[in-house]
């Protein structure tokens, strides 16, 4: 078990709609590198019974200033941008399940068949709906 880093928490936020307080521990095999949720991650949460708590007036202020924390990281961070060469190697990863050079091969094959817009590139746009079909969005 390892303090779960700030990246992971935020993936999980993301992802699965789950909030991790600062401090919470996981198993180092649910990381990526040791700093990402791993993409290919499932959890179950549709059989969690909502539990009853009681929280004092300081720790309730804690944990909503470490979620708008985690939301000001959000903010303040680079938006994804897969026609950015400033993604790395980890990133594609993370995101895709595929490496660069991988993801670079598939987007060789279909780059005919898609157009960029004004909003958004070729590439973003196959990245996009990559990640949704491997997420299940």
């Amino acid at each position: 078990m390892v303090l779960m880093p700030k990246s992971a928490r935020l993936d999980l936020l993301l992802l699965f709609r789950l909030f991790a307080p600062h401090g919470v521990r996981c198993c180092l095999s649910h990381l990526l590198n040791g700093n990402r949720l791993r993409p290919d991650l499932h959890i179950e949460n549709s059989n969690r019974l909502p539990m009853p708590t009681s929280l004092s007036t300081e720790e309730a202020r804690e944990l909503i200033n470490d979620l708008f924390s985690l939301i000001d990281t959000l903010r303040f961070s680079p938006h994804l941008d897969f026609h950015n060469s400033s993604l790395t190697e980890e990133d594609y990863q993370a995101w895709t399940g595929w490496s660069l050079k991988q993801f670079d091969l598939m987007f060789g094959y279909i780059s005919d068949y898609l157009r960029s817009s004004s909003n958004r590139p070729a590439r973003n746009a196959f990245a996009i709906f990559w990640i949704k079909l491997k997420t299940n969005l």
